[in-house]
C-alpha cells in the first residue's frame, strides 16, 4: 500500500482506487477532505464510496456529479439522485453524457424531466459523434439542427453532419410551403 504523509491524500487515492479499506484507515488518522475523496469515488465509479463520503458530509456534489455522467457511471448518477439533490446542473450533465454516448444516463436524466436543454445535449452529441444519442435527443425535442450541423462537421463527422444537411433541408423546405406565419 502507498505512503502518504498527509491521511487526505490517502483517502483521496485509496477513494480512486475503491480501496474501502484504506478508506477506513485514512479515515481513522483524521482524513475528512470528503468533497474531494467523493469526487475521486464519483469519477472513478465507486457506488459505496460516493454513499460514504455523502453520509459523512460531502456537500460539493456539481463536478462530480458531472463526471460520473460524463465518464458513464450510471450507478454512482443513481446513488447521488436517491438523495434528491435540488441543486445539481442537469443540462450540463445531459449535454456530457450526451457527447460520450451513454444512453443510459441520458435516458434517466430525460425521463425525469431533470433536463430541459435538449438542443445543447444534441449539440454534444453532434460533436460526440453519437447518432443513437442524436435520434434520441430529437424524439425529446431538440430541434437546433444549424448548431449541430456545425459541431458535426467541426469534428469531422461527416455522415452525421449530412444527417442534419437533410434535417435542415426539409425544415426550409416545409417553411416555404407552408409560408411565413
Amino acid at each position: 500500500m502507498k505512503k502518504f504523509s498527509d491521511p487526505s491524500d490517502g483517502l483521496c487515492w485509496a477513494a480512486r482506487k475503491g480501496y474501502r479499506d484504506s478508506v477506513a484507515m485514512y479515515m481513522s488518522q483524521g482524513a475528512d477532505d470528503w468533497n474531494l475523496a467523493l469526487w475521486e469515488a464519483a469519477r472513478s465509479g465507486h457506488c459505496d464510496l460516493v454513499e460514504l463520503f455523502i453520509s459523512r458530509g460531502a456537500t460539493e456534489w456539481e463536478v462530480p456529479f458531472n463526471d460520473a455522467c460524463l465518464r458513464g457511471h450510471f450507478a454512482v448518477v443513481k446513488t447521488f439522485m436517491s438523495h434528491r439533490p435540488a441543486k445539481l446542473d442537469y443540462d450540463k450533465a445531459l449535454a456530457s453524457a450526451s457527447y460520450m454516448g451513454h444512453r443510459d444516463i441520458v435516458d434517466y436524466l430525460i425521463s425525469r424531466e431533470l433536463a430541459h436543454n435538449v438542443n445543447w445535449a444534441l449539440n454534444e452529441a453532434a460533436r460526440g459523434n453519437q447518432r443513437e444519442i442524436v435520434d434520441l435527443l430529437i424524439s425529446n425535442g431538440a430541434s437546433d439542427w444549424d448548431m449541430a450541423r456545425y459541431q458535426a462537421n467541426k469534428g469531422g463527422h461527416h455522415e452525421l453532419a449530412a444527417f442534419f444537411n437533410e434535417q435542415i433541408e426539409k425544415r426550409d423546405r416545409d417553411t416555404i410551403t407552408m409560408g411565413p406565419e
